[in-house]
């Protein structure tokens, strides 16, 4: 994130302040403190307050502490007696509305986004299906509702984040190209387990110390030692390897409630706070990774999926889920509203966006569904190609010596200079290219540096023939976004993402020369 120590601290504060002050006010209305938050982020960002890097691991690192807050958080307010006499809506919402609301997704993604493979379609519908307590924090904890239905929604919320980790791990690897989906479940739901069993074990030993010290606990410490609870079960469950840490969170915030039998006033009360701030910071920076990443594709094929997956996918499959339960109709619609949305479908669509995918290029592509691939190779010319001399010669590891040596003969033939080089993204040239050009742009905003700057420094420092902000232009600024985010879906190095600036100006249309507008006016 590019902002500085005391900027963040301004914004953080102005941020809290904002939410706080108007939580009494805005109380029972329970979406307005998350979109609040959102909507701060967007303005922030559209006003260079904040930039997000989508390829930052620090924000994946703040959302992931929401969620690992918000779960434990919640799991502390489960009754005892409930979790034993109601668990019937909860397990038929766990059993049956979360795949079904998968299914729908994924069922719409495909038909609303055909470039979307079945894998990709099924890993959305995945990433989506999940309710949070983020958004229904407010609710559970409201005794003007029926106890069953504060119980339902807490429960099931927490669990299914945790739940639906595997399903977003196991449909990511089919759509990396996992040997064995079979093998993938299987370990998958093993960890699911496991992650509950380190989330009871580390609960029933935290009461049993906490019984048997010599002095006791101080109550202000005691949210801490229920915190460092939190902590250890994620922590523990993750370095294994074996283990979900969000499962192992919020069974140990269960575990805890139901060992101590009632949890302390003061427990709550910190885990709630720090919770509620947490989620604050990361619907903000959600916010603003909305207009960092952007959107290309059609709009209203996006609409229409948003409605289905708010209005129709999830309150669809819960009143499926339900038909069976003797509750108020009024009641169950209440609690079908609930999904999808918050921090964990945040998380997840993180964790898709931080993954490694098989490093196919295109050029490897066509190679492979060709009836002679030994014949096929690339031979990349640079614009503009009567001027330019270079040509890389591009082999893919199925390319006959004979037919890479006659590609290379002829570039030389028609005056050109080639270089051998293989079948890896960028090939030479844009690999190191374009992640310079972004470090430069990035150089404007980090360094308040003017782009005629910029560009006098490289053509006058570094002897450049044309400065960087010039030649993107020349290249077309949305060409040069397109080939970095090709390079950063492929390689996952921050420094190949396209900078925020040129994502804004792309969605502006200031698209350089072509548009007579870009970081220069022609």
């Amino acid at each position: 994130m590019d902002i500085t120590f005391e900027l963040a601290l301004l914004v953080v504060g102005a941020l809290l302040l904002a939410a706080a002050a108007l939580s009494g006010w805005l109380r029972g209305t329970v979406l307005s403190i998350s979109v609040l938050s959102v909507g701060a982020g967007i303005v922030l960002a559209q006003l260079d307050v904040v930039e997000v890097d989508p390829a930052a691991k620090s924000v994946l690192y703040v959302v992931e502490l929401a969620l690992v807050l918000t779960l434990f958080a919640d799991g502390l307010v489960v009754e005892n007696e409930l979790l034993r006499n109601h668990w019937t809506p909860t397990a038929l919402a766990l059993v049956v509305a979360m795949p079904v609301t998968m299914v729908l997704l994924a069922l719409a993604g495909r038909a609303l986004f055909p470039a979307l493979s079945w894998e990709e379609a099924f890993l959305l519908g995945a990433v989506l299906s999940p309710t949070d307590p983020v958004v229904t924090s407010s609710v559970v904890t409201d005794e003007r509702l029926p106890p069953t239905v504060r119980h339902t929604l807490n429960l099931e919320s927490g669990l299914n984040d945790g739940l639906a980790l595997p399903f977003v791990l196991f449909f990511l690897a089919l759509a990396t190209g996992a040997d064995s989906a079979g093998g993938e479940a299987a370990r998958l739901a093993g960890e699911a387990l496991a992650g509950a069993a380190v989330g009871v074990v580390l609960a029933i030993g935290g009461a049993w110390l906490l019984r048997r010290l010599p002095r006791g606990v101080e109550h202000r410490y005691l949210g801490i030692y229920a915190l460092a609870l939190a902590f250890l079960a994620f922590g523990i469950a993750e370095e294994t390897g074996w283990a979900n840490g969000l499962v192992a969170v919020f069974v140990a915030g269960i575990a805890l409630a139901v060992v101590r039998h009632s949890v302390p006033a003061e427990v709550l009360e910190f885990n709630e706070s720090l919770s509620a701030l947490f989620q604050v910071i990361t619907f903000t920076v959600f916010g603003a990774l909305i207009v960092s990443v952007g959107w290309s594709g059609s709009t209203l094929r996006l609409a229409l999926f948003v409605a289905f997956a708010l209005l129709v996918a999830r309150p669809a499959a819960v009143l499926l889920a339900f038909l069976p339960v003797r509750e108020a109709l009024p009641n169950k619609l209440f609690m079908a509203w609930f999904g999808p949305k918050g921090v964990a479908s945040m998380l997840f669509a993180l964790l898709v966006l931080g993954s490694t995918d098989v490093n196919r290029t295109l050029v490897f592509e066509i190679a492979s569904a060709t009836s002679r691939p030994e014949r096929v190779l690339g031979l990349h010319f640079f614009n503009p190609a009567p001027v330019l001399k270079l040509v890389e010669v591009v082999r893919t590891g199925l390319t006959a010596p004979e037919v890479f040596d006659a590609a290379y003969g002829f570039a030389q033939r028609i005056g050109k200079e080639p270089i051998e080089c293989n079948d890896t993204p960028g090939f030479v040239v844009n690999r190191i290219l374009i992640p310079l050009l972004n470090d430069c742009v990035r150089v404007i905003d980090e360094a308040r540096v003017s782009p005629e700057d910029v560009d006098r420094a490289m053509t006058f420092g570094a002897n450049w023939p044309i400065g960087p902000c010039a030649l993107i232009d020349l290249i077309g600024v949305d060409v040069h976004v397109h080939a970095s985010e090709a390079l950063w879906e492929a390689l996952r190095e921050p420094r190949m993402a396209p900078p925020p600036r040129l994502v804004r100006m792309k969605q502006a249309g200031a698209l350089g020369r072509k548009t007579g507008r870009g970081f220069f006016e022609y």
